[in-house]
């Protein structure tokens, strides 16, 4: 197996990780909602990280599959690091998680979101730049793009909030 493959398993692994945590973020900010174009906007972000999540599990699982690791068992195993003999730097989960401090208020909420998704697409491009593959890198500079088109919603909502007064 070659180191691309290595990297791309690994960021995948990490990736899946913190679409899980998006979507059980952005399901809560939905519940939470007290209107209807916030509430419909959360809705939406969770749906796209789950497709976003179920994308990189078939991509990990072909890759795992080709290589002769284990399918994706849940990052919280840390399963797929065990294979992994080189180092990557851009792998930083403190500031690629969406678990945050529960007692944040509406604006500092969302703040915490974009930050998550910048760092995300971060994350991808740093990934994109790290492997060889043409068609992996392709894939990472797509998810970086919409990890930023959710900081771009976020950053949205923020002002639409602040409109309402």
């Amino acid at each position: 197996m070659n180191d691309s493959d290595k990297i791309i398993l690994v960021v995948l692994g990490q990736a899946i990780k913190s679409e899980q945590e998006g979507n059980d973020y952005y399901d809560d900010l939905a519940a939470k909602a007290d209107d209807t174009i916030g509430k419909e906007m959360f809705e939406r972000l969770a749906l796209e990280e789950k497709n976003h999540e179920k994308e990189m599990m078939e991509k990990y699982d072909e890759i795992a599959e080709r290589c002769g690791w284990e399918p994706y068992e849940g990052s919280g195993t840390m399963k797929f690091l065990d294979h992994l003999d080189i180092e990557l730097p851009f792998i930083d989960e403190e500031h690629a998680s969406f678990v945050g401090d529960a007692s944040l208020s509406g604006n500092e909420v969302l703040t915490l979101a974009i930050e998550v998704e910048k760092a995300s697409a971060d994350f991808f491009m740093n990934a994109a730049v790290a492997v060889d593959q043409t068609d992996a890198k392709e894939f990472f500079v797509d998810l970086a793009k919409s990890e930023i088109k959710h900081a771009y919603i976020l950053e949205h909502e923020i002002q639409r909030l602040a409109s309402r007064g």
